[in-house]
């Protein structure tokens, strides 16, 4: 008799086991690009890289004040070198919003050398957040060819 309270033990506990295989990976930010460019039409630019994403947010505070806007996946856009599904970034919504933080951003960057943002990324039923920071002295410039900062950070 004492076989089969065992039995129903090891089942029980084999079938909890079975739920951890199914374990769903939470978003992931890969990369978040800044780079300033004249030729596309928009002088600054912010990028966000990330996998399993659903739903992006770019935050940064300013004056004490939180300035936050939605993001938007951008597909005519690719980076090769990235894994799979993290090729097309995602890109603030040039809304009022999003205006206002990329002006933020890049007075932060030239008043301050550095600037910290916060993403958070929704996916896969998980919500998760990445905090960054940008160091402009840390940013690629090639002058006179490229004299503008082109910066890739990668939490």
């Amino acid at each position: 008799m004492l076989g089969l309270p065992a039995l129903v033990g090891t089942v029980l506990l084999g079938s909890v086991g079975s739920s951890d295989a199914r374990f769903v990976r939470p978003p992931e930010l890969v990369q978040l690009s800044y780079y300033e460019d004249r030729e596309d039409g928009r002088r600054y630019n912010l990028q966000a890289h990330a996998l399993r994403t659903d739903a992006l947010k770019f935050s940064v505070r300013r004056g004490g004040k939180r300035i936050a806007a939605n993001a938007k996946l951008n597909e005519s856009i690719s980076d090769t070198d990235l894994r799979g599904e993290a090729r097309h970034p995602w890109v603030p919504v040039r809304n009022r919003a999003g205006k206002r933080l990329v002006r933020a951003v890049v007075d932060k960057l030239y008043g301050n050398g550095e600037v910290r943002l916060r993403i958070r990324l929704k996916g896969n039923g998980i919500n998760d957040t990445a905090k960054v920071r940008i160091v402009l002295a840390e940013c690629s410039t090639d002058p006179p060819l490229y004299p503008d900062p082109d910066c890739e950070v990668r939490p």
